[in-house]
C-alpha cells in the first residue's frame, strides 16, 4: 500500500471510531421531520461502519439527501462569467476522495460540485463580492464538505464554520482532511489562527464556534437552513448573531412551511441590509422551485 493508501486508511479508521463514539441517536423526535432525519443519521452511521467510506459518493442513500444533479445549463451560466478562466475552472476541479460520479459532458468536475459554484457565482454576481474577500465563513448544513472545498479552492484563507449533526459533521471531517485541509478543534484556534475549518455538531459547540467569528463574515445555506423547523431557525439565527452577508438557496416550500413568506420576514427584519431574492431560472421543473436571497450589509455596499 502506498503511503497516500496508508494515510487514507488511516482517517478511514478515525472516521469510524468518530462515529462508534458518538451517543445513541434519540428516536423520539417531536415532528416528522426530526424523526426523519434521525432515520438518515442511523442510516448514514450504518453505511459508515459496514461500507467503504472511500467509496462513499458513490452510495445512493447520499444523493436521495444532498446532491445535487443539475444540467449543463449551470455549467454553461458558468462559463459565461468573465473570469470564468482564471478562476471559476480551477474551482470546480474534482478530487478522488470519495470516488465521485464525475460529469460525462465535464469529466474535470462532477455534477454537485458545479451546482454549489453555480449558486455562489450568482451571489458573486449580484454582490461584487468573491468569497475570498471574506475573513469567515460559516455555513449550516454542509452536505459532505463540498461548499467548504470549494471555497478554499477559489482562495478563500480565512476561517470556515461548519454546525450540522454529528454524523454529517464527521463525514465533512472525513472528506476535507483526506483533501488535506486544516480541521481543528475550536480549543485549538487562536487569535491569528486562518485558513482552517472547525465545526459544530451540538448547542453547547455551536458557542464556541460563533465566538471564532472575526472580520467580514458570509453566512451560508444551501438547502439547510430552510429544511428545519420555524422554531429551531428563530432559536439558531438568534445565537449565531450577526453577519456582514448572507447567501441562503431554498426551496419554495418545507412541508407545511412557506419559505418564500419566511424569507420575506427574515428580510424584514434586517432594513439595514441590500436585499434580492429571485427565483433560479435553470431550478428544475417539479412542483417545488428553488429560489435564492442574497443580503449584503449596508456597510459593505
Amino acid at each position: 500500500m502506498s503511503r497516500r493508501g496508508k494515510s487514507r486508511q488511516k482517517l478511514v479508521e478515525e472516521f469510524r471510531d468518530a462515529v462508534r463514539g458518538l451517543p445513541p441517536s434519540e428516536q423520539n423526535g417531536a415532528s416528522e421531520s426530526e424523526r426523519q432525519w434521525q432515520q438518515r443519521r442511523l442510516e448514514l452511521r450504518r453505511l459508515i461502519l459496514e461500507e467503504n467510506p472511500e467509496n462513499f459518493l458513490q452510495w445512493p442513500f447520499l444523493y436521495e439527501i444532498m446532491i445535487y444533479q443539475p444540467g449543463f445549463s449551470e455549467l454553461e451560466a458558468l462559463m459565461k462569467m468573465p473570469d470564468w478562466e482564471t478562476y471559476w475552472r480551477k474551482g470546480i476541479e474534482e478530487s478522488d476522495v470519495g470516488n465521485p460520479k464525475h460529469c460525462h459532458w465535464y469529466s474535470r468536475s462532477s455534477p454537485n460540485l458545479i451546482h454549489q459554484a453555480y449558486v455562489l457565482s450568482r451571489f458573486t454576481e449580484r454582490t461584487g463580492r468573491r468569497i475570498e474577500e471574506f475573513e469567515t465563513v460559516f455555513e449550516i448544513g454542509g452536505g459532505y464538505g463540498s461548499f467548504c472545498r470549494l471555497a478554499f479552492q477559489l482562495g478563500f484563507t480565512g476561517r470556515y464554520l461548519l454546525y450540522d449533526l454529528p454524523e454529517f459533521l464527521l463525514l465533512q471531517r472525513f472528506f476535507l482532511k483526506c483533501l488535506g485541509y486544516s480541521w481543528k478543534e475550536s480549543a485549538e484556534v487562536s487569535v491569528g489562527t486562518q485558513g482552517v475549518i472547525v465545526g459544530a455538531g451540538d448547542r453547547e459547540e455551536l458557542e464556541r464556534l460563533v465566538r471564532l467569528k472575526q472580520g467580514p463574515s458570509l453566512f451560508v445555506s444551501v438547502g439547510a437552513i430552510t429544511d428545519t423547523p420555524l422554531e429551531f431557525r428563530t432559536e439558531f439565527l438568534s445565537r449565531v448573531g450577526r453577519f456582514d452577508a448572507f447567501l441562503v438557496f431554498f426551496q419554495e416550500r418545507f412541508r407545511e412551511v412557506d419559505n418564500v413568506k419566511w424569507c420575506e420576514e427574515f428580510r424584514r427584519s434586517r432594513p439595514d441590509f441590500s436585499w434580492q431574492e429571485w427565483e433560479d431560472p435553470l431550478s428544475p421543473e417539479g412542483p417545488v422551485r428553488w429560489r435564492f436571497c442574497i443580503g449584503l450589509s449596508a456597510g459593505n455596499l
